[in-house]
């Protein structure tokens, strides 16, 4: 009316994004010296056989942050380009909805599918629960020097899924039946990465 166009329609997801946005602080840098950084990567368990110098080189593309209780880590919409250390305190991953689908504490990984899919936007969101110091590892350092290991951090994420599954209240491990927890992990590795995200 009156000329003034209406307002464009914003999709869930966009609402979302533009949510997760506004109560997005800055992350602070912390001040951890190189060679502190480099021992804490060496404590996260599926880096624990890379060789000290393979690290230092990590170290050195990484980046240690800090968030505040609400901080949004990654939110939904973004680019997917780097993975994440817990290196102190807890963090919850949520989807569109809000829903809480897991939360992970320190030495666990969040941000794999980066890995496989770095680019696309992130399928979840995660916030800081309490003061949270996180090391930033961009996808493509572990992708040029340590993509042995890639194999590996998507076994974590299949792992996570199942841990998903258990959080939402299904209890899917405690009812599978013997070496069947084994067998859906293995279906969840042959399948394709965008299958993986959409059951998440």
């Amino acid at each position: 009316q009156n000329g003034v166009p209406s307002p464009p329609v914003r999709t869930a997801r966009q609402k979302a994004a533009e949510a997760a946005l506004l109560s997005k602080r800055q992350p602070r840098p912390a001040h951890t010296s190189r060679e502190q950084l480099v021992d804490f990567i060496l404590t996260v368990p599926v880096m624990r056989n890379v060789s000290r110098a393979l690290c230092a080189q990590l170290a050195e593309r990484a980046e240690e942050v800090r968030y505040s209780p609400s901080d949004y880590i990654v939110s939904i919409g973004e680019v997917a380009d780097c993975l994440f250390f817990v290196k102190s305190g807890a963090v919850s991953a949520v989807n569109e909805g809000g829903a809480e689908l897991i939360r992970l504490y320190p030495l666990d990984v969040f941000g794999e599918a980066s890995l496989h899919t770095e680019g696309d936007d992130r399928k979840a969101s995660v916030l800081a629960l309490e003061y949270v110091t996180c090391v930033k590892m961009p996808a493509a350092a572990i992708v040029e020097l340590v993509p042995h290991l890639v194999r590996e951090f998507t076994d974590q994420f299949k792992l996570n899924l199942v841990r998903s599954l258990h959080s939402y209240g299904v209890a899917l491990v405690h009812h599978l039946v013997a070496g069947a927890e084994e067998k859906l992990i293995g279906l969840l590795k042959e399948s394709k990465w965008e299958a993986q995200a959409d059951i998440l």
